[in-house]
C-alpha cells in the first residue's frame, strides 16, 4: 500500500491591476477604447500590438502556484509500478482522478492564451504566404540556376587548365623524347666514325664524345618520364560580388527526381542490397532503411495475436478509462 501526500488546494490567482491607460470594462458597461489615428507610412512594432512580455509575466503569475502541486502529483504517480491490492487500485484511482482535475484547471487557464497565439501564428503565416506568394520558390529556384552556371562556368575553367596543362605536358615530353633521339643519333654517328678511323687518339676522344651523348640521351629519355605538368594562369571566373558554391550532395531514387516517386523497383533493391551485406556481417548501410512504424500498428490492429513479422511483435498494452 502506499501513502498519498497531503497535496495543497490549488491556489487562487489574482491577476494584477490593469494599467491606467488601458480602458477598464465592466459587464454593466463596456467602454470602447478610442480608435487610434496613423498616418498611412507609420509602422506600429510588434509589441505595441502584442505585448508579448507582459501577458508572459502574467501567465506565470497564473501558472507558479500550480508547479509544486503538478510535482508531486506525478511524483507519487509515478513511483507506483505495480499494485498488489484493491486499496492500492482504489488509492491510485482516486490518485488519477485528482491529476485529470488539476490538468483540465491548469489548462483552463492556460489554454486560452495558446490558442489565442495559435490562432495569431496561423493568421499571421498566412498573411506572410499571401504576401509572399511564390517568392521564397523564385529566390531557391534563381539561386539554383545562378549556382548551377556559376558551378559550370567553373568547371570550364577548371577544364580549360587541365587541358591547357595536359598539352604543355605532352610538348615537354616530346621536345625531350627529340633530344634523346638526336643525342643518340649523333652517338651512334661519332661511333662510326669511331671505328673508321686510324689514331687511337682520335678514337679515345670519339668513344668519350659518344659516351657522354649516350649519358644525355637517357637523361632526356628519364626527364620524358618524369616531367610534370607546367603551372598554368587562372583566369578569373566572373560572378556576383560576393557569390559562391559549395558542394550539395544529395541521394535520389536511382528512377525518379523526388521520393515521393521512388517506384517499388528502387525499394527492393536497396532493400536488397541491405540485406546482402548484412548477410556478410556489413550493418553500415543499415541505417538507409527506416521502419514504416504507422503501417506496423496497423498490421497489429487487424492480425492481433496471430501477426508473424520477422523483426517485430505484437502487444496490447492496456489502456485505462474512466467514464466521469
Amino acid at each position: 500500500m502506499f501513502d498519498l501526500p497531503d497535496l495543497p488546494e490549488p491556489l487562487g490567482f489574482d491577476l494584477p491591476d490593469l494599467p491606467v491607460d488601458v480602458p477598464h470594462q465592466t459587464p454593466e458597461r463596456a467602454i470602447e477604447p478610442a480608435p487610434v489615428v496613423r498616418e498611412p507610412d507609420e509602422i506600429l512594432a510588434p509589441d505595441a500590438l502584442v505585448p508579448v512580455d507582459a501577458i508572459l509575466r502574467r501567465v506565470e503569475g497564473i501558472t507558479a502556484a500550480d508547479v509544486a502541486r503538478s510535482v508531486a502529483l506525478a511524483d507519487r504517480a509515478l513511483r507506483v509500478k505495480r499494485l498488489a491490492t484493491d486499496d492500492e487500485q482504489a488509492a491510485l484511482d482516486a490518485l488519477r482522478d485528482e491529476m485529470q482535475a488539476h490538468e483540465r484547471h491548469v489548462r483552463e487557464q492556460i489554454d486560452p492564451y495558446c490558442d489565442i497565439a495559435n490562432r495569431l501564428h496561423k493568421g499571421m503565416t498566412g498573411l506572410r504566404n499571401v504576401a509572399l506568394d511564390r517568392v521564397p520558390e523564385a529566390i531557391k529556384h534563381a539561386g539554383g540556376v545562378l549556382g548551377t552556371y556559376l558551378r559550370e562556368k567553373r568547371e570550364a575553367e577548371e577544364r580549360r587548365q587541365r587541358e591547357e596543362r595536359e598539352r604543355a605536358l605532352a610538348a615537354e615530353r616530346e621536345r625531350l623524347r627529340l633530344e634523346a633521339e638526336a643525342a643518340e643519333a649523333e652517338r651512334k654517328r661519332i661511333e662510326q666514325q669511331a671505328a673508321e678511323t686510324q689514331s687511337r687518339d682520335e678514337q679515345r676522344v670519339l668513344r668519350e664524345q659518344a659516351e657522354q651523348l649516350r649519358l644525355e640521351a637517357e637523361q632526356a629519355r628519364v626527364e620524358a618520364a618524369t616531367a610534370t605538368a607546367p603551372p598554368v594562369a587562372a583566369r578569373p571566373v566572373a560572378a556576383p560580388a560576393g557569390a559562391s558554391t559549395r558542394d550539395n550532395w544529395q541521394a535520389l531514387p536511382e528512377h525518379a527526381e523526388t521520393w515521393t516517386d521512388m517506384p517499388t523497383s528502387d525499394k527492393v533493391a536497396l532493400i536488397i542490397h541491405v540485406a546482402d551485406l548484412c548477410r556478410v556481417g556489413n550493418f553500415s548501410l543499415v541505417n538507409l532503411l527506416s521502419v514504416n512504424t504507422t503501417a506496423c500498428n496497423q498490421t497489429a490492429k487487424a492480425q492481433k495475436s496471430t501477426m508473424k513479422v520477422p523483426g517485430i511483435r505484437a502487444v496490447n498494452p492496456a489502456i485505462y478509462s474512466k467514464r466521469r
